[in-house]
């Protein structure tokens, strides 16, 4: 309690005072360069994993309450969620600006490069999808638009969501009907893009992320002495074939220069502890990543999840083993 107290009063030293209302949107962004760049800093140096987003719920309440946001939101099933309301007093409109606050676990013993300015204080885990840099953007962005709510009308909602790594977090706000019992009509996001040229915005009609989905088998057959294959499942190379199928099944089976899927297998794990065994069982996981909802046919055709239940099972039956 006593480390949260000492970051809530400095927190109100760096953002006790919102910007000034300014005469135009290049000052007014100016202004708040530096806390925003602080707050980055912050939140990547203290990385925490999806619904475990503790230090950063407490740094960006603090940094909200120093704008002179009043009005907050508390999540039953999203408790690490910041939900701030901006109104302007005015009719109008109930929009949310959303960015997320979780970081990702690294691969097992690896850091974050020494090199990186900031650097993740925890080793295992690190800020590399943006996150951190999303929360900050959309943490000044508050700052502008309330300096400045005489400008605007209806109401503002940010909306910094945790656990967008991990299930929940979006889920658990929208089951809440948080964004429902606000009126919430529409949901505006961003996403950095390492590609692209500083200080260049893009924007597109039309979906321009894919959604992501992940799968787990776990395959379970009958072991052997790697001398005699015929006499068990050969788990392992099921598995592998299960891998490249699933990999291969978009670009021969959809339609995707029109409607993009990416099946990308991330983890294949068979270990029989010994070189001469072959185990018994046999992982493999993934993600499905698409602009369509992969549960849902079209036009009464099988939907994409359907269509990969399929697969799985019929490699299933010819291989002889069962898979949860």
């Amino acid at each position: 309690m006593q480390k949260m107290a000492v970051i809530g009063l400095s927190l109100l030293a760096l953002f006790g005072r919102a910007p000034a209302v300014a005469a135009d949107l290049s000052t007014a962004i100016a202004s708040m360069t530096e806390p925003v760049r602080s707050a980055y800093t912050f939140l990547h140096e203290n990385p925490e994993l999806g619904k475990k987003e503790f230090k950063a719920q407490v740094y960006l309440l603090d940094a909200l309450k120093g704008f002179s946001f009043t009005e907050f939101i508390v999540s039953t099933e999203a408790p690490t969620a910041v939900i701030a309301i901006l109104d302007s007093g005015r009719p109008g409109p109930v929009i949310a600006l959303r960015a997320e606050m979780d970081a990702r676990p690294l691969e097992l013993n690896a850091v974050e490069p020494m090199s990186h300015t900031p650097r993740s204080r925890i080793d295992g885990l690190m800020h590399n999808c943006g996150h951190d840099i999303h929360a900050s953007i959309l943490l000044g962005t508050a700052a502008i638009l309330i300096a400045n709510k005489n400008r605007i009308s209806g109401k503002i909602v940010f909306l910094f969501q945790p656990a967008e790594e991990t299930p929940g977090g979006a889920d658990d706000i929208v089951h809440e009907k948080i964004l429902e019992r606000l009126g919430v009509k529409a949901i505006f996001a961003e996403h950095v893009a390492p590609g692209m040229p500083i200080g260049t915005i893009a924007i597109a009609p039309g979906f321009a992320l894919a959604g992501s989905n992940y799968f787990h088998l776990k395959i379970k057959g009958t072991g052997s002495h790697a001398a005699a294959p015929n006499e068990g499942s050969d788990t392992p190379l099921v598995a592998a074939r299960m891998a490249v199928e699933l990999s291969e099944y978009p670009a021969r089976h959809l339609d995707i220069a029109n409607k993009p899927v990416i099946i990308s297998v991330t983890r294949l794990l068979a270990d029989g502890n010994a070189g001469n065994v072959i185990p018994a069982e046999a992982d493999v996981s993934g993600t499905i990543r698409s602009f369509e909802n992969i549960a849902q046919g079209e036009n009464g055709e099988s939907s994409l999840k359907d269509k990969l239940d399929q697969l799985v099972s019929r490699m299933a039956a010819e291989a002889t083993v069962n898979y949860d």
